[in-house]
């Protein structure tokens, strides 16, 4: 197993930041036991509010307040405007009672995104948080394809990772501070990551973490194990390309290729071999919650179930778009055969219960 000291970047100065702050407080949404492991999302609870994004229709998308005890909906911001394409909807997240969000802030494909707060118990004011210039693919705002990570972790400053970077968000300027990371996130004081090979392109190193005791980085997947399952096992050959990296009970969580994917998982020392947790499925967005993985499959757009102790899949709802999960509910939109039939529902893991909200 390979193992040298991280190089001496703004990215260790970053990690070292984040992962100091993760330790000491608890201001993600993923640190909460009640809240599925994911890459943000479509929806977020706060309290007894939901916040979501309502898309009615392909090209239309507005941000809306939810309150779950009254019923009430309130309007907090547009997305779109006349029908614009809604490429500028990113994944929310909720740090430290406050709602972070993203939207294009001009027309078009390469749009710069601009980062917006609002106070997640009052969302009266909106604060500008910066704007980033990115390339900007659908996969940011389509649910359907998500290996393009929308993550944001804060500190003293706030950090952007996204489009293969990470950014250090600022009101009127934002730095791009390390380019060609393809996969990102934290598990307590440990970062877990890829990059881009500098020797090979089209493939990323293995899966790497960087301990923030040691000070040190540990290759804990190698690349070849990756190259070597892919090629036995996927269509995509003797490569390895890494996204949506996450920890869970001891074992990594990962994407192989930067297409739609089987997800795979391998245990977080590196011992043992490859596992495909979605036999017989692609797919293409998941979230771990209470020992089950929950994804979307590319072949029919359901939304799947795999208990991680039984291996048994359970198909829970059909035609899904996106979703995430919060205090034992499945939020998801669900669309028809036709892309201007989207509603947002839920559904309760304990009782089985379907219905709109």
């Amino acid at each position: 197993m390979k193992v040298k000291c991280f190089r001496n970047t703004v990215l260790s100065v970053f990690v070292t930041a984040i992962c100091l702050f993760l330790v000491s407080c608890e201001p993600l949404a993923e640190q909460e036991e009640d809240r599925a492991l994911g890459m943000g999302s479509y929806v977020v609870k706060y309290g007894n509010n939901l916040y979501y994004y309502d898309m009615p229709s392909y090209g239309v998308a507005d941000l809306y307040k939810y309150d779950m005890s009254s019923g009430e909906k309130e309007l907090i911001d547009h997305l779109s405007d006349n029908g614009n394409d809604i490429i500028g909807v990113v994944n929310m997240y909720c740090i430290d009672g406050r709602i972070y969000y993203g939207k294009s802030v001009g027309d078009g494909l390469m749009s710069p995104i601009g980062i917006y707060s609002i106070d997640a118990d009052n969302p009266k004011e909106k604060k500008t948080e910066g704007t980033v210039e990115l390339r900007f693919p659908t996969g940011y705002s389509n649910g359907d394809i998500t290996f393009n990570e929308f993550k944001l972790f804060k500190n003293d400053d706030l950090y952007l990772f996204a489009d293969d970077g990470i950014y250090k968000v600022g009101e009127e300027n934002s730095e791009l501070i390390e380019k060609g990371i393809t996969a990102f996130s934290i598990s307590g004081d440990k970062a877990y990551y890829a990059k881009l090979d500098e020797d090979v392109e089209t493939d990323t190193t293995g899966i790497l973490c960087y301990d923030m005791q040691s000070k040190r980085t540990e290759e804990i997947v190698p690349k070849e194990k990756i190259k070597k399952f892919n090629a036995e096992n996927t269509v995509y050959g003797n490569t390895a390309f890494v996204r949506n990296v996450l920890e869970y009970n001891g074992y990594i969580y990962f994407f192989g290729d930067a297409q739609a994917a089987p997800i795979l998982r391998c245990k977080a020392d590196g011992k043992g071999d490859i596992e495909n947790i979605t036999e017989g499925h692609i797919a293409l967005i998941f979230r771990i919650y209470n020992n089950c993985v929950y994804f979307t499959a590319l072949k029919d757009h359901a939304l799947y179930s795999v208990d991680l102790n039984t291996a048994e899949t359970t198909v829970i709802a059909q035609m899904v778009n996106t979703f995430d999960v919060f205090d034992n509910v499945i939020y998801y939109y669900a669309y028809g055969a036709d892309e201007n039939n989207r509603q947002l529902r839920k559904y309760d893991l304990a009782t089985k219960e379907d219905s709109s909200i």
